[in-house]
């Protein structure tokens, strides 16, 4: 038996790993490296976006196997057996016998070391050859089981394999195969399939398939994966750890220890991308693998562990660092200053650019290091190679030194494909993208890009050692394919190997970061003979010379002009570029000059701000110094420009103050001129200035305090109201709490009326959950709703007015550990709504009680039963046959093996379990109950830390669309924003709002850095018949039309950060819709405000008010619904179950004087001798709004509680049992 000699290399890389190891524990490998929460930046890996197995590359059958899709003809398919291959359940003794090779080699005098070389190669012999017999008998043993399903089994075996694989391949019908795969002592069967290259393997497409140009594998070469660690006993990984295997060593930044095996997956795939060499080989297939688990299982990490291994990756000499990870930064923060010093000692350092596409500015940090090869995506293969991909994040990166000064440069640098990429799969980990084979899985994103660069580059490094990281990059980025796109999308374009490999040495030309304002020196890296630099002037078109010079061969970082005074050009973008000349030919870099000599800060573009009537609005910003003047002049839109009102105020940084009272509207433009030496500058902004309700903005005051126990503090911040008709006048409450603490502090409840009145102000002796709600419902069926406040082991049942009614006992405490809302509605059918509620921790049980405050029969059922268990808002609705609603309720909590487990279950009204659905996804939102398809049946939607995903009424799933891994998601809202009768998803994940159709399909994503858990709300809020999304966004309220277009008027300012979700309804029952909505107050958490937004409707609505007061509008032809997802949960019931506002509306509403009397009861009606009164049900299922007209214009309505229930506008009894006010 013959072992390859590892190098040398190895022995001095293992020491110094041993001792770098040894000497970082207490320096640079702290014991805890995550740190204090406050310091602690959080780092994730890009999100990548897995594909469900489909027609086009294999189906799924039982126990994930995969079958190619084929005809019923004989097609080769390999069989895998059950044990383990004989090589490989000797791995551990062959490599040791590697490394004792190694050491006879380099040590042959010793001749004692030959001697026990030799007895250890005759014993792992043994056990090898043992493991053969026992594959044999296994297969003796399967034989009779193949027969019976293919009688000429044996004469249509064509290969058979024991070393490093245990099985045959043979020829057999795609039915044949799926009976094989069901057999006991078959592992798997796979399709082998000669065709995979052409639409799963992404080598060729980047010029490294075929390597007849070039003969480079990566041999010699040591990539560094900073990632979620590595599966070396993946196939395409080597199989093993350490010296002689594929991984040769590494470091877990996560656990502190010498083993980087991957808990994640997604580690795992990226090195089978870089150099996997298995049944699917990478770029640089016979590279060797330095792993570095940075991230943990649900991938999160620390600037601090990219840096220890960044610099471990340095000491322990890595030539190629590849980083499929990003967070917040820029160039000049610690991990991106790490990577240009690892870059300026010699290590080639390959960063993802992000996931957060198409957006702007939207390269993630370590990708914006200025050394770093910043990579992007292309799209699928083959059909979309030269697109870039939807997701693959954008430049330029710009950032702030200060204030007012701002840098930029252009990323990415290239691109490669990072659609749905086939590459390593840890494990079983999302079994339903696997591809190839069941070791395979399709994944998606710049982390998947970033590996075929990192190849690329070890390629490169391999059969060019001498070059430097910045003659590789350029190698890489003069050879790129152009796919036609702006060098903020693609950079330079698509990588190419071939040619990059075989090109002559090129010269290195860098342009450093330009600084926006002032007299600017501008710097950068040059190698080479000859450099020219110009930039592009945008007013007359061409390119202007800025200097032309010789220098030698040597790498010069230097300053390549001096003196740039950028005040001698207008405000906006300007494109430099730098042509460097040498021996063996030309390299190019380009930047963009982002002029911003008049910074304003405030007014924003085309932002929204409430003032007081008569009060001051200050302009703010800086203007670049060494200017002669300036003025400021407002217009409002179409008028004339105006210094009336302003008074220039130079002072902390405010250039002007406006008085409001001396100017007339809403739309104004600002325009700043300032006239320097040069030339005049000027800038112009549009804005809005909002003059609001009287009464409102409403400020409320918490309390804060230091005690014994800690800060005692009441937190207005997640003021979530829940608005409703509480006493029948037309007119809308509010009703929230006031946040307090366990230090001391107890909450507040609150109603306010329209006009921001206080109507009750209720201390409570308890803490609530900021994540709780207010339940608004008819408890006692007088015609007056309740409010149902959950408060320590009580429920308090108030009326409209804030009085308490009365207390309903619980049998253990329900606000301190609620952590969602409690849900009203019938659950048994006996005309008497039920309280149904979930918890958190010890208390993790879903609970029913009825308004007595017995549990119903059945309940509680105990959920989960750890310390962190969580059982979200449960969602109640119809989802079979039966005249009973079911309650859907999503849970969380960690299984014994440490690891996050969620579940959506399903119970009948008794406590039975219908089914439930465990999926191990981080987290889910509150399930949302709709019928999503206009199928006639209702469906379960949820997003969780993976994506969106919808299951029928039976469990199975509908949707199951992946973004990413383990990112922030929010709650969902459904709503019809198409108008084709089927409904679409709106939620937010990661940094996106998504809308998508209920097949998954994106209708668009909306970038936003600060996206809250809470949902938005749905409505037509600017009266154009179609459904528009408001969500709250760090300090501002956003709202963007069907297709993600920001709305005119918005963002709309608040104070401070806003955590919860908005409301919107039409408060005062006036016809236009308000919105509703809170944030912290002068960035205090014990201070609040909750503002009010009127948005006026200008097509009049000619059937009245109390259509008006539904948010509908009808005309003779159509019928728009003006609010489609109001609130949280969709109803003051919060029960999640979404039913259009319009399903009981009549086209045309017949109106008439009534005389108050009532006839029979008939669906959707109240009949009167030969006229009709139009009637609607509300979402409690109890109260009957009925609307008689005069002179066609409906009247406020009679309030009719039904003994029983009412449905679908209708009492659902015939008889004359009714209450009426």
């Amino acid at each position: 038996m013959k072992y390859e000699m590892a190098n040398l290399s190895n022995y001095i890389f293992l020491f110094l790993l041993i001792l770098i190891g040894l000497s970082l524990m207490s320096n640079d490998v702290p014991v805890n490296i995550v740190g204090k929460a406050s310091d602690r930046l959080e780092i994730r890996f890009v999100e990548d976006i897995p594909r469900s197995i489909n027609d086009d590359f294999l189906v799924p059958v039982e126990r994930q196997n995969f079958l190619a899709k084929a005809e019923n003809k004989r097609n080769s398919y390999i069989i895998e057996f059950k044990q383990e291959p004989s090589y490989v359940k000797e791995a551990a003794s062959v490599a040791e016998i590697r490394l004792l090779e190694k050491k006879e080699s380099s040590m042959s005098a010793i001749t004692g070391m030959a001697v026990a070389l030799d007895k250890k190669k005759i014993e792992v012999q043994a056990k090898i050859t043992l493991q053969e017999e026992i594959i044999a008998q296994e297969r003796a043993q399967t034989r009779e089981e193949l027969l019976r399903i293919m009688p000429d089994f044996e004469s249509k075996q064509t290969a058979s394999f024991t070393v490093v694989f245990n099985g045959i391949a043979v020829e057999m019908s795609k039915d044949e195969a799926d009976a094989v795969s069901k057999l006991p002592s078959i592992k798997a069967v796979y399709p082998d399939l000669p065709v995979h290259a052409t639409t799963m393997n992404s080598v060729p497409f980047i010029g490294a398939g075929a390597r007849k140009n070039f003969s480079g594998t990566g041999l010699g070469v040591k990539i560094g994966i900073i990632d979620t660690g590595v599966d070396y006993t993946h196939p395409d990984l080597g199989g093993c750890f350490g010296i002689g295997c594929k991984v040769i060593g590494g470091y877990d930044f996560v656990n502190h220890d010498d083993d980087p095996m991957d808990d994640n997956g997604h580690g795992t795939h990226v090195a089978g991308i870089v150099a996997g060499n298995g049944a699917l080989k990478g770029v640089a297939p016979d590279a060797e693998i330095l792993s570095f688990k940075v991230l943990n299982a649900a991938g999160s990490g620390s600037s601090s562990g990219i840096i220890q291994a960044i610099s471990t990756a340095v000491v322990v000499g890595a030539d190629v660092v590849s980083m499929s990870l990003g967070g917040i930064g820029n160039p000049d923060d610690a991990k991106s200053i790490a990577v240009d010093n690892a870059v300026t000692v010699g290590v080639i350092v390959v960063v993802a650019a992000g996931n957060k596409g198409p957006y702007e500015m939207t390269v993630s940090s370590p990708a914006t290091a200025r050394k770093a090869i910043t990579v992007g995506a292309t799209g699928q293969i083959p059909d979309n190679q030269y697109d870039i991909a939807y997701f693959s994040s954008t430049g330029p990166v710009r950032w702030a030194s200060s204030p007012f000064t701002f840098y930029q440069l252009i990323k990415p640098d290239v691109v490669a494909p990072g659609s749905l990429i086939c590459a390593a799969q840890l494990g079983d980990v999302l079994n339903n993208s696997q591809c190839f084979d069941s070791d395979h899985i399709l994944l998606s994103g710049t982390s998947m890009a970033t590996p075929h660069v990192a190849g690329a580059a070890a390629l490169i490094k391999q059969m060019h050692p001498d070059w430097n990281p910045l003659e590789v990059k350029a190698a890489l980025k003069n050879t790129a394919r152009d796919l036609g796109f702006e060098k903020v999308k693609q950079g330079y374009g698509l990588i190419n190997v071939n040619k990059a490999i075989n090109q002559p040495r090129p010269p290195v030309a860098f342009i450093d970061a330009l600084r926006s304002n002032g007299v600017i020196d501008i710097s950068g890296t040059v190698s080479g003979q000859t450099y020219t630099l110009e930039y592009y002037d945008t007013y007359w078109k061409h390119w202007k010379l800025l200097v032309n010079s010789s220098f030698n061969n040597s790498f010069v970082s230097r300053v390549l002009y001096s003196g740039f005074d950028t005040r001698r050009l207008d405000e906006g973008l300007y494109p430099f570029r730098l042509i460097v000349q040498g021996e063996n030919g030309t390299s190019r870099d380009e930047n963009i000059l982002f002029v911003n000599n008049i910074h304003i800060s405030k007014p924003v573009l085309n932002k929204s701000y409430l003032i007081i009537p008569g009060s001051t609005f200050d302009i703010k910003g800086r203007i670049t110094e060494g200017y002669q003047s300036y003025n400021i002049k407002i217009r409002a839109v179409g008028g004339e420009w105006t210094s009336s009102g302003l008074t220039i105020h130079l002072e902390n940084g405010t250039l002007a103050r406006l008085n409001t009272s001396l100017i007339q509207g809403e739309n104004f433009d600002l325009k700043v001129s300032v006239q320097y030496p040069i030339k005049l500058v000027e800038e112009i902004i549009p804005f809005t200035l909002i003059v609001p309700k009287p009464g409102w903005p409403v400020r409320i005051s918490g309390s804060f305090e230091e005690t014994d126990s800690g800060t005692a503090y009441t937190w207005i911040g997640m003021i979530s109201p829940v608005a409703e008709d509480l006493d029948g006048d037309g007119k809308k409450e509010l009703s929230f709490f006031i946040q307090g603490n366990q230090e001391g502090h107890k909450s507040t409840f609150i109603i306010l009326d329209e006009d921001g009145s206080m109507i009750a102000y209720v201390p409570l002796n308890c803490y609530v959950d900021p994540r709780t709600f207010v339940t608004i419902g008819n408890v006692d069926l007088d015609p007056e709703l309740e409010l149902i406040v959950p408060c320590s082991n009580s429920f308090l049942i108030f009326n409209s007015k804030g009085k308490l009614e009365y207390s309903i006992r619980t049998p253990f405490s329900i606000s301190d550990n609620l952590y969602a809302a409690v849900v009203l509605a019938d659950i048994n059918n006996d005309n008497s709504s039920e309280l149904i509620f979930g918890g958190y921790g010890p208390t993790a049980n879903l609970m029913i009680m009825d308004l007595q405050g017995s549990p119903l029969d059945g309940f509680p059922v105990l959920l989960q039963k750890s310390l962190i268990s969580h059982v979200n808002t449960p969602a109640v609705g119809q989802l079979d046959e039966d005249s009973y609603m079911e309650i859907v309720v999503g849970t969380q909590d960690w299984s014994d093996e440490n690891k996050l487990l969620s579940e959506v279950k399903v119970y009948e009204h008794d406590g039975t379990l219908k089914w439930s659905r465990n999926f191990g996804y981080l987290g889910v939102s509150d399930p949302v109950i709709a019928d999503i398809n206009n199928d006639g049946s209702n469906e379960i939607i949820f997003s969780s830390g993976l994506g969106i995903h919808v299951l029928d009424r039976n469990g199975n799933w509908l949707l199951n669309k992946q973004f990413g891994t383990n990112m922030a998601h929010s709650q969902v809202a459904v709503a019809d924003l198409d108008k084709d009768n089927d409904l679409e998803i709106i939620f937010g994940y990661g940094f996106n709002l998504y809308a998508v159709h209920h097949n998954g399909q994106i209708i668009f994503s909306v970038l936003d850095e600060w996206l809250p858990h809470h949902p938005p709300v749905i409505a037509d809020i600017n009266y154009d018949g179609y459904l528009d999304i408001i969500y709250n966004s760090d300090n501002d309220i956003k709202a963007v039309d069907r297709n993600g277009r920001l709305l005119n008027g918005f963002p709309k300012e608040m104070e401070t950060i806003a955590y919860s979700s908005p409301t919107v309804t039409d408060l005062d029952g006036d016809g236009n819709l308000d919105l509703i909505s809170s944030s912290n107050w002068l960035e205090e958490v014990h201070r609040g405000i909750i503002y009010r937004w009127e948005f006026m409707n200008k097509t009049p609505i000619t059937d009245g008010d109390a259509l008006r007061k539904r948010s509908e509008k009808i005309s003779e032809t159509a019928k728009k619904t003006l609010v489609s997802w109001p609130m949280y949960q969709f109803n003051p019931q919060h029960t999640g179950f979404y039913t259009s506002l319009n399903d009981s509306l009549p086209t045309e509403p017949v109106c008439y004087e009534s005389d108050g009397g009532y006839n029979i009861f008939e669906q959707g009606y109240l009949s009167y001798g030969e006229n009709k009164s139009y009637d609607y049900c509300d979402n409690s299922g109890t109260v009957l709004y009925e609307y008689f007209c005069k002179n066609s214009n409906p009247l406020v309505p009679t309030r009719v509680v039904c003994s029983k229930k009412c449905n679908a506008g209708a009492c659902t009894t015939e008889s004359r049992d009714y209450i009426e006010e």
